[in-house]
């Protein structure tokens, strides 16, 4: 059978567990999909960023052209006459050379006439067969006049790195009179995407429509052949986002289409580190959990031992005093209702042992005046013998009356000394019944003495059942101190509700301590229910055993009812002696 003190422990220890397990579990999962929402809408937000500084960066370049392009200077040039276009290109030339060196990140800029002439800066020598109205650049540009277009990237022969045409045509009204054009190096656009990490040991991409990669750690230059890109580009949402597995590790993909070019700028997060922070709230959350475990666990251990210590020694007592031991007493040591129930019971055990010992004094005078009345009854019996013998005998005597006179006064002799003898031990049976009634009326004294001890032995048992309720009271008021605990924690949970509206009210900075309020305002809901499930299983454990001392003391008032009985049967003894 367990005992109070470990079922007490166990019970908490369980409802703490069973609690701090519940919390931690749904804090993780709620600090999982809160991160995960965060780094969403970061991921969308870091994404949507990094396309308008590339869409900026385009529309800067977009514009100088568009600039270009109605430039009265270039339009005169590619209107004059052949052997006045050198002069009109040295004036338009002064203005690009001034142009790129302002523009580090052009590789060179260019105009191609409807005439197949081509002029560049700087310089370069692309022979005599060279015709820019093949070109792609050119065709674009000339179907679509009024726009600014962008090629697809490519290798630049003479450096190595990755350039993108753009490109707009040069009109006098209907007729397109040539295209101006840039070389953009897309370094640069390496440097406008990489400024900033993504966060969670993330990366930003950038590809263009054909999958080649032009901002990437590793693929850089190169074609993907990664589904995933395929899928990406093959897409046919502006924006939005992938989840992927790469190389045994799962991925969260945003992205986003920068409008000039159709290329995908996005962001990659891993999973594993978006969740790094949810795990150590986990495992700060468990060590917590196991820590305030063994706290409450040592205090229950305390407080328990405090109170069943007690209890299990006066139980001890009482289980003696079941079996006949009226000699046993014990030392209080406190001054609550365990402290006066233990003085109460050494009262009870010492007025029924004194209650005892008169009875069975009382008993004894009882046992030695019956004893004295059998033996008076005994000689009495005897005498009443020899007087029968006596009248028999004169009966005999009267009947040889006639024969024998001398024989009959002999007789009347011996019959009156048998009289004598009779009324020798009549006088003795008077002496004698009356010590018998003294010693009923001694008795009648021990019996009245006996009353008196069991209307004390009552009272007793009445401060014992006072005590009892005395001790009820008390559980009340621990009930208090719990009830005191629950307004402790509706407190917090006020607390935690007024720091999540300040929370709300931070923005985005307030977002993790929202969180965390919200889940010490979930606590203390939780630790209000453990102490209240606490409260009923102490009032349900003090009860079961408050009511075993109660049936035991009901069950020693019975057997005193019963020795109240003994006057009944001392006045039937009475009468007896009366007869």
């Amino acid at each position: 059978m367990k005992s109070i003190q470990a079922k007490v422990i166990t019970l908490i220890c369980t409802l703490l567990l069973i609690t701090l397990g519940v919390v931690s579990t749904l804090t993780y999962f709620q600090v999982k999909q809160q991160v995960e929402d965060n780094v969403r809408v970061e991921g969308e937000s870091l994404v949507q960023e990094k396309t308008d500084l590339i869409s900026l960066y385009l529309e800067n370049f977009a514009s100088s052209l568009d600039r270009y392009s109605q430039d009265g200077r270039i339009i005169d040039m590619l209107e004059a006459a052949e052997e006045e276009q050198e002069a009109a290109w040295t004036i338009v030339n002064e203005d690009f050379q001034t142009f790129n060196s302002l523009n580090e990140h052009i590789a060179v800029t260019y105009i191609g006439s409807n005439e197949g002439e081509f002029f560049t800066e700087p310089f370069i020598d692309v022979g005599s067969d060279y015709d820019p109205r093949t070109r792609p650049w050119y065709t674009a540009a000339e179907e679509n006049p009024a726009a600014v277009i962008w090629t697809e990237p490519y290798e630049d022969a003479s450096t190595g790195e990755y350039v993108v045409t753009a490109a707009k045509a040069v009109t006098s009204g209907t007729t397109v009179l040539g295209v101006v054009s840039f070389d953009l190096y897309l370094e640069n656009l390496t440097s406008i995407i990489n400024a900033s990490s993504p966060g969670y040991d993330g990366y930003f991409f950038l590809f263009d429509q054909s999958g080649i990669a032009l901002v990437h750690p590793t693929l850089s230059g190169n074609q993907a052949d990664h589904p995933v890109v395929s899928q990406l580009i093959q897409s046919s949402n502006d924006n939005g986002f992938m989840d992927y597995q790469s190389e045994g590790e799962n991925r969260l993909l945003y992205y986003n289409t920068v409008s000039e070019t159709g290329w995908r700028a996005g962001a990659v997060f891993s999973h594993e580190n978006m969740m790094a922070g949810a795990r150590d709230i986990r495992t700060t959350i468990i060590v917590i959990a196991l820590a305030a475990i063994l706290l409450s666990g040592g205090i229950a251990y305390i407080f328990s031992r405090r109170i069943t210590k007690p209890i299990v020694a006066l139980k001890k007592e009482v289980s003696r005093v079941a079996n006949g031991d009226l000699t046993t007493t014990m030392n209080s040591t406190s001054k609550d209702e365990i402290g006066q129930l233990t003085n109460d019971f050494n009262v009870m055990v010492g007025s029924m042992r004194e209650l005892v010992e008169s009875i069975q004094a009382s008993v004894e005078q009882v046992n030695d005046s019956a004893e004295s009345l059998s033996a008076v009854s005994e000689e009495t019996i005897a005498s009443s013998e020899e007087v029968a013998n006596a009248i028999s005998e004169v009966a005999s005597g009267s009947t040889q009356q006639a024969e024998d006179v001398d024989g009959a006064k002999d007789l009347t002799i011996e019959l009156s000394n048998q009289i004598e003898k009779v009324d020798y031990h009549s006088d003795e049976l008077v002496v004698l019944s009356k010590k018998a009634t003294e010693e009923n009326q001694k008795g009648s004294t021990q019996v009245a003495l006996l009353q008196e001890k069991t209307k004390a032995f009552n009272t007793v048992i009445g401060n014992v059942e006072s005590v009892v309720e005395t001790l009820a009271n008390r559980i009340k008021e621990v009930e208090q101190v719990i009830n005191t605990i629950n307004d402790i924690s509706n407190q917090t949970n006020l607390l935690a509700l007024n720091a999540s509206i300040e929370a709300a009210r931070a923005g985005d900075s307030g977002r993790g301590f929202a969180v965390v309020a919200n889940e010490v305002r979930k606590l203390a809901e939780q630790t209000s229910q453990a102490t209240e499930k606490v409260r009923h299983t102490i009032e349900g454990i003090e009860a079961e055993h408050l009511k075993s001392l109660v049936k035991y003391i009901l069950q020693r008032q019975l057997q005193l009812n019963k020795i109240q009985q003994w006057p009944q049967q001392n006045n039937r003894l009475m009468k007896l002696n009366t007869l």
